[in-house]
């Protein structure tokens, strides 16, 4: 199944809580820790109150995580399941994997499969290198001289 096109043009269509729910999401995702109620506040430009009860339904959804400890949220395990739920709807891996295979066949190096969504890489599957140094980038994250490769494989072959 093909991606639909995201249109360039904004949506007459604003759904307010579900704009800033989806914002929260984001500042978690490109945070390189944990954050606190009064680190998002002003992130989202809301009041402590709505932030709060914000973070109160998405973590009932299991889309955040609250530390006990230290009252942080962190990004959810549902979002994973929810992101491997649409990767594995495509069948990308099984469509892939013979000409994975045929490339690390023919240059003896770990091939990964990427998806390039607005700017970010996206790893979805690899096959391994024989050779003794291998690079492993984590599951369904890019990291930036994976991405430099994956990009200058792409404007080869692409």
């Amino acid at each position: 199944m093909a991606r639909v096109p995201q249109s360039k043009t904004p949506s007459p269509y604003k759904v307010q809580v579900l704009d800033r729910a989806l914002a929260a999401l984001a500042i978690l995702a490109n945070s390189s820790s944990d954050c606190s109620l009064a680190e998002l506040c002003p992130a989202l430009k809301l009041h402590k109150s709505t932030v709060h009860r914000l973070m109160m339904v998405l973590e009932q959804h299991r889309l955040v995580v609250k530390n006990p400890e230290t009252g942080r949220y962190r990004l959810g395990l549902r979002l994973y399941e929810l992101g491997s739920r649409a990767i594995d709807g495509l069948d990308l891996r099984g469509r892939a994997r013979p000409y994975l295979d045929r490339l690390q066949a023919e240059f003896g190096e770990t091939v990964f499969l990427c998806i390039l969504d607005e700017g970010q890489v996206f790893y979805v599957e690899k096959v391994e290198s024989q050779q003794s140094v291998r690079t492993a980038p984590e599951p369904r994250r890019s990291a930036r001289r994976l991405e430099l490769r994956a990009s200058r494989l792409h404007r080869r072959w692409g």
